[in-house]
């Protein structure tokens, strides 16, 4: 019995290995360079740890260890956003989960929406699985104009275990020990399992994509787009990174005083958007004894939008500052609108 343990662990773990060594290699490559698929490189492995091993086999069942279902679950999702665009996929998969979203809006958010105005959306970090990027797309499927959808700015392991993101993500990087002390520490990620995820990159290689991500958001969000950050990065003590102030800085700079573009920052809070949704269809069976137990915990998310800022309203206010006193300043004013008024909302809800 024991081999066979060993023997599935190590089985497991050739899993994550692959995962890591795929996404460590697109790293390392030019921007331009074409991207071997993390996701597909998993399922490869997976499917051969199936074909060889009784056990893994025997264990593998959307009741029991639910690898299967999970993995081709991602690739189902990552598919239909490469189709259909990330709010309407992910409208559809919450109404697959049977997760019901309710949107409230102020009258100054809506009206600032039905005008097209390019907005840079910021709000806390409840799910590191991302169903509250998730969430916040679906939330505003209707206003987005064409495919022109809300870009997330994010860790570089997000297209890699969501390919289909890789055309709505400016990837962030930093070393693999920084990120390894990061994921344990501030996320309170489990310290034995942080390693076998974390990329490995160098700091110059890892300082070059971040930048140029970063540059990247300015430039989509100044030609209309809309980008989303989670400033927090999901810290547990959720205080803000200075580069929503560095982003926030640099429009600026670029911001034509008389231009066409008139951008705006909109802050979303969310409620009910955890990680155990996972714990859905389809990527686990109805059922799954975790899920079971969660079951009271799932079936809602709330999504508020309310606080905005004219970036042009706070143009000489916010070049006063720097990147650490902006960010700093933006997340007082967060924390203060924490407190959602209904009554002065307009509700909608998608889905069950």
């Amino acid at each position: 019995m024991s081999d066979n343990r060993i023997s599935l662990f190590r089985r497991v773990s050739y899993l994550t290995d692959e995962f890591r060594r795929v996404v460590s290699q697109n790293l390392r490559s030019t921007l331009e360079d074409a991207q071997e698929d993390a996701l597909e490189a998993m399922l490869k492995v997976h499917r051969k740890n199936r074909e060889e091993s009784l056990l893994y086999r025997f264990l593998d069942h959307p009741w029991l260890l639910p690898l299967s279902s999970l993995l081709e679950g991602l690739k189902a999702f990552s598919g239909e956003i490469e189709d259909n665009g990330v709010a309407a996929a992910s409208a559809d998969l919450f109404r697959k989960m049977g997760i019901r979203l309710q949107i409230e809006l102020t009258p100054q958010a809506r009206s600032i929406l039905e005008d097209k105005h390019p907005i840079l959306l910021a709000g806390e970090h409840p799910a590191n699985m991302g169903f509250d990027y998730f969430a916040v797309a679906a939330s505003l499927g209707g206003f987005w104009q064409d495919k022109i959808e809300p870009r997330l700015l994010a860790i570089a392991m997000t297209t890699g275990m969501c390919p289909g993101l890789r055309h709505s993500v400016f990837p962030t990087v930093t070393t693999r020990d920084k990120e390894i002390q990061f994921l344990a520490a501030e996320i309170g990620a489990r310290r034995k399992l942080v390693p076998l995820w974390a990329p490995e990159v160098e700091r110059g290689r890892a300082l070059y994509i971040t930048t140029h991500s970063m540059d990247e958001a300015v430039s989509y969000w100044l030609n209309g787009g809309h980008i989303l950050i989670f400033p927090d990065a999901g810290r547990r003590d959720k205080k803000w990174f200075p580069g929503i102030g560095r982003i926030v800085l640099e429009a600026l700079r670029r911001l034509n005083r008389e231009g066409d573009v008139d951008p705006y920052i909109l802050f979303f809070y969310l409620k009910g958007a955890k990680d155990y949704l996972i714990l859905n269809r389809p990527f686990v069976s109805r059922a799954h004894p975790a899920r079971l137990i969660l079951l009271g915990k799932k079936k809602g998310i709330t999504i508020q939008h309310q606080k905005l800022f004219r970036l042009r309203d706070y143009r000489d206010m916010f070049l006063a500052m720097n990147k650490t006193t902006l960010t700093g300043y933006l997340e007082r004013e967060y924390q203060g609108q924490k407190v959602f008024n209904p009554l002065h909302a307009e509700k909608q809800r998608i889905g069950v």
